[in-house]
């Protein structure tokens, strides 16, 4: 699990620890994207003991997963609430190259070499903690030579990114070794991620975006001519070194989407060689937008055997209802660190369009697909002449997919026609199963029988089948050409511990029996033996009977457990054969009692103290309205003025927003007074260095309307006279004198 940890000044502090309940941060959330420095944010509370360790530019993070060190960072912004509740943000090691600024230089070499001179421009103007070395480079020149310059001077992780990554493609990582920071420069992190994502494993939620702004050709632009005269000079562009034309095209991305033409700018870019190297490179990295969005569980977080999912690798995603079975670029991912089930993770293009040498990957796939298939061809005329003999039948080996497209011989199918659409009667074969069809290739497939074990069949004609579970809708036994039937279960030695049949049901364990049967008097239960013992923790839970009384313990030492007794007189709890509460029909007592209602008392309301006259019941203060109270001291300041803060969880209970009142008691002689009221404070005024005692009382939050519980309304109404009422029965009285 989780793990952060906080260096201030060269001390290390604890953030956040699984399994406390003091060093816990509020909403931890790690974001991790490919090529970035990324982000933690947490907010902590003012009393976490660490509080004070967490300061801006000053403060370094490291978050570590199962002890090993995770994530490295800083502390980037920190911004406080009315509550002094801090919300951080922090940011990966990366981003310590924007700390640095690369002054004027020109560079000729290799790839690798440029990569040391620019951070030793850069570890020369920071301190230790945030210097960075040259790691693993697996990005080359074409040329094995390049040249770079500057005179404007970047910031170290712009530099770098334009003139490598915009040029090369590739992406940036930072590790650390034995506390030194190393940034390797790599086309993928990895290979593929272990664990897969499946819909029906570690899938919660899905979403998936089409489309948007790609190219399948494009015109690179560098930046303007200088000298040409002209009032808006024209950009350099490659065709003096591309054959006169002024676009590069992505042929796969062509032959799959057609020509859609794009441009792209690099204003810094002067050299028509370079520009090409550019543009090539970027319209290689293009795909067509696809991108997946899942919220998924990484389940290496309550499993340690499994592997964590790894950005910059691939991950294998597979949902048949999505129709989705490929291997997609993990480009990002976020972590809760208190909530993994809401952890989401980015994926991008299929591995077949990650990368412009995909396209040479492809071909030589599909140029090994057709060897494959022309071979299994050739085996299956042989197989046929063997298999259909005199009794017909033809067996092919599948090379096409449900839509038709060609793919690597994926099943087996066994059927009366050579032809799947014709065949009537199927028997098909792949990596879930078998499966029988008398309907046809589309099936439906009536019995079958997958890799996991499962057998479906309409009927099963055997003497004696052996198995160790039958799962299924319905299990018939007996009936009228059956006679009655008897279901039997016995034990390894042979003895019958339950049966059913036509006279109930009647198990037993040893000396113990329970027996649903029909007897005279009508159903009923029949228990032997006085012993039960629970089915969710068998080893720790029991029942027993023992006349009228059932008890019910939580484990099986009688010394040591805890049990429940119920009898005549009501329910008592006992812990360690101590009584811990008691519920009876006329009384009841506890220890610790915790209501989530209200608590309604027709009679006293009191506190027991236990004092040498005895226990004595202390009444409790009742007020018209819900109220909270506080109290305290303070001393009038030099200016006459004492500011007394509510307490901050007190003013959480209340609602200081409406009008709340504050008793005064002065400790000397002197005159003092609240001379204003606020929902974060009051102040008392008076004589300087006058010492003081104060008492409030506000209205309980989300009660502030309950007063007398309204009572006096409903007797108001109830006391009221019916004046239209009364004016009716006189009215109708007059009338009827009138006509009598």
């Amino acid at each position: 699990m989780y793990r952060v940890t906080a260096q201030y000044e060269f001390e290390e502090y604890s953030l956040h620890e699984m399994f406390s309940d003091e060093y816990v941060l509020i909403s931890p959330v790690l974001t991790e994207k490919v090529g970035k420095a990324g982000s933690f944010k947490f907010d902590i509370p003012i009393n976490h003991p660490s509080y004070r360790s967490v300061l801006p530019f000053q403060t370094y993070i490291t978050i570590y997963k199962d002890d090993i060190e995770y994530w490295h960072g800083r502390v980037i912004d920190a911004e406080e609430d009315f509550y002094r509740t801090k919300s951080v943000t922090c940011e990966g090691e990366l981003g310590f190259l924007n700390d640095s600024i690369i002054p004027v230089y020109q560079f000729s070499g290799n790839i690798p070499e440029y990569i040391d001179s620019i951070l030793l421009m850069h570890n020369s103007q920071v301190e230790e903690e945030k210097k960075i070395y040259r790691g693993n480079v697996e990005v080359t020149d074409p040329n094995g030579y390049l040249t770079r310059a500057n005179q404007n001077y970047p910031d170290t992780l712009s530099e770098l990114t334009n003139k490598l990554i915009d040029t090369y493609g590739g992406y940036f990582r930072t590790r650390r070794v034995n506390g030194k920071i190393y940034i390797d420069y790599l086309y993928e992190y990895g290979e593929l991620n272990q664990q897969q994502l499946r819909i029906v494993e570690n899938i919660l939620d899905y979403s998936c975006k089409f489309g948007g702004d790609f190219c399948t050709r494009l015109i690179p632009l560098g930046a303007k001519q200088e000298d040409t005269g002209e009032e808006d000079p024209q950009r350099i562009t490659i065709s003096s070194v591309n054959g006169g034309v002024i676009y590069v095209d992505n042929a796969e991305l062509v032959a799959r989407y057609g020509i859609i033409v794009g441009t792209k700018t690099w204003d810094d870019v002067t050299d028509p060689v370079h520009l090409k190297l550019k543009g090539q490179s970027y319209i290689n990295s293009q795909e067509f937008p696809q991108k997946l969005e899942l919220t998924a569980v990484d389940l290496s977080n309550i499993n340690i055997d499994i592997d964590a999912l790894r950005i910059g690798c691939m991950a294998t995603v597979i949902s048949p209802f999505h129709e989705l079975s490929a291997a997609y670029f993990l480009s990002s991912k976020t972590s809760h660190l208190d909530a993994p089930e809401e952890d989401s993770v980015s994926l991008g293009a299929e591995i077949d369009t990650f990368t412009g040498k995909t396209a040479k990957r492809q071909q030589d796939t599909e140029n090994q697909i057709s060897k494959v298939e022309q071979e299994a061809r050739e085996s299956i005329v042989n197989i046929g002449k063997t298999i259909t003999g005199t009794k017909g039948g033809y067996v092919v080996l599948d090379t096409f997919d449900d839509s038709g497209k060609l793919v690597d011989p994926w099943q087996l199918l066994i059927m009366d026609r050579p032809d799947k659409t014709q065949a009537v009667n199927v028997i098909r074969m792949n990596q879930g199963g078998i499966a029988f069809s008398t309907s046809g290739y589309n099936g439906p497939y009536k019995s079958a029988w997958d890799i996991n074990g499962q057998f479906v069949a309409d009927f099963i004609r055997a003497g004696t089948m052996l198995a160790d579970r039958i799962r299924g809708g319905t299990l018939q036994l007996g009936g009228q050409s059956n006679q009655n039937g008897v279901l039997k279960i016995l034990n390894a030695s042979g003895q019958q511990i339950g049966i059913w049949d036509k006279d109930g049901i009647r198990m037993s364990s040893g000396p113990s029996q329970v027996n649903f049967t029909s007897l005279q008097s009508g159903s009923a239960i029949e228990l032997i033996g006085n012993v039960i013992y629970g089915t969710g923790r068998p080893d720790k839970s029991r029942a027993t009977i023992d006349s009228l009384r059932i008890k019910m313990y939580s484990d099986r030492d009688d010394v040591n457990s805890a049990y429940i007794e119920e009898d005549a007189d009501g329910i008592t709890f006992w812990i360690n054969r101590n009584e811990s509460s008691f519920y009876g029909a006329e009384n009841m007592r506890t220890v610790d009692a915790v209501i989530d209602g209200n608590l309604d008392v027709s009679g006293e309301k009191n506190r027991i103290v236990k004092t040498g006259y005895g226990d004595i019941k202390m009444a409790a203060y009742e007020t018209a309205s819900p109220m909270f109270g506080d109290v305290g001291s303070g001393t009038i300041g030099v200016d006459g003025l004492c500011y007394v803060t509510l307490d901050s969880i007190f003013a959480e209970t209340v609602n200081a927003g409406c009008e709340y009142q504050v008793f005064l008691q002065a400790y000397g002689p002197g005159s003092i007074y609240v001379s204003e009221r606020t929902p974060a404070f009051f102040i008392v005024a008076g004589r300087a260095g006058q010492r003081f005692g104060w008492e409030i009382k506000a209205k309980q939050a989300g009660y502030e309307q309950n007063r007398l519980d309204c009572r006096r309304d409903r007797l108001k109404a109830q006391d009221s006279v019916d004046y239209a009422a009364e004016g009716a029965k006189y009215y109708k009285k007059y009338m009827e004198g009138l006509i009598t």
